[in-house]
């Protein structure tokens, strides 16, 4: 492939190729680290449609928004803070 993608089929495939790069490496995770981004995903989803929809955040989004934070944390402290891993 060059470098400039010229054609739907090879933009097509670079999308499928990213797509399953993604997937690979979120499957090499471990479990508790791919419960953690699920949840991460869910809670910030439902935050934005809040947002989006009546331009406020009810504080069950932000009691949820909290759980995936912390769920984020110590599942990727290690890998962000090593220094402060054991927090």
């Amino acid at each position: 492939m060059t470098d400039t993608l010229k054609t739907p089929e090879e933009w097509e495939q670079l999308r499928k190729d990213r797509h399953q790069a993604n997937l690979d490496a979120f499957n090499a995770l471990q479990e508790d680290q791919q419960v953690a981004i699920r949840h991460a995903f869910k809670a910030l989803s439902a935050a934005q449609d809040t947002l989006s929809e009546c331009q406020d955040l009810w504080l069950s989004d932000i009691k949820e928004l909290d759980r995936a934070y912390w769920q984020m944390r110590h599942s990727f402290m290690a890998v962000v803070d090593p220094e402060n891993a054991s927090l």
